[in-house]
């Protein structure tokens, strides 16, 4: 299926799409955290005390600020 063909879906969808892209959204930010809570076991730390703070200095880094 084509990503024409998921958007199609989704508007068919009505409140359940909604919900669904909620939820996947939401577990999508919880395991970026729980696997950002795992870095020193797992890979190299980055700068910050949780992810979220860390991909913020990242992108301010990357435009020179």
């Amino acid at each position: 299926m084509t990503f024409i063909g998921w958007i199609k879906l989704f508007a068919r969808g009505g409140v359940r799409s909604l919900v669904l892209v909620g939820w996947l959204l939401l577990y999508g930010m919880i395991g970026a955290q729980l696997s950002y809570a795992l870095r020193p076991f797992l890979g190299v730390p980055l700068e910050g005390s949780d992810f979220f703070s860390s991909v913020g200095y990242a992108v301010l880094r990357l435009f020179g600020r």
